[in-house]
């Protein structure tokens, strides 16, 4: 089960995401080592350099987050990132839900919020992205959701503020990302039922 502040976590292999358009599926070996975000989710992703082919997931929640691996070019003399995207809400493009610009020259980068969608009515939504390219590969990795019930049977992500984590003393909050430690024999606990 999840209490309502984690979000559920679903893989780009989910049968739950639907694609449109021509996919391909990737082992993450070639990109785990990009940015400094970790790993890809689940050592997977999906591809598509076809121009309008998109991925869809309905869920039901106030928020939702579409992540992927960030691999653009850029003509010369251009801020347009090539592959881009679209950000959709329940059948609507919603420029304000996507991500953090790309900028030249910047390195490849996992986990990239390429789709924010915050502060949603309690409900069932659809939320698309929209895959636009001139051939480069957009990458696609997985889906972050704030159900609006508790579920059970999901991948959650628990925060490093986690009202059931519980930290022994030595840690500090580093740049209000995440919890750090110096000390040894600093630990952390987590309950769970399996």
């Amino acid at each position: 089960m999840t209490e309502r502040t984690r979000a559920v976590i679903i893989d780009d292999r989910d049968r739950r995401v639907q694609y449109t358009g021509d996919w391909i599926a990737a082992n993450g070996d070639a990109y785990n080592n990009r940015g400094r975000h970790g790993p890809v989710y689940g050592n997977t992703l999906q591809g598509s350099n076809t121009n309008g082919a998109k991925l869809t997931f309905t869920f039901t929640g106030t928020r939702a987050q579409i992540r992927g691996t960030t691999d653009p070019e850029f003509e010369d003399g251009s801020t347009d990132p090539d592959p881009n995207w679209d950000c959709v809400l329940d059948g609507r493009v919603t420029p304000a839900a996507k991500g953090p610009s790309l900028r030249p020259g910047e390195d490849s980068i996992n986990r990239w919020p390429f789709c924010n969608f915050s502060d949603l009515i309690p409900g069932q939504h659809t939320v698309e992205l929209i895959v636009r390219t001139k051939g480069r590969t957009f990458w696609f990795d997985d889906i972050q959701y704030t159900p609006t019930d508790v579920v059970s049977g999901e991948t959650i992500d628990a925060r490093q503020d986690d009202q059931d984590l519980t930290y022994s003393s030595g840690w500090e909050s580093y740049r209000g990302l995440a919890f750090i430690t110096r000390t040894r024999g600093s630990t952390v606990t987590f309950p769970f039922s399996a």
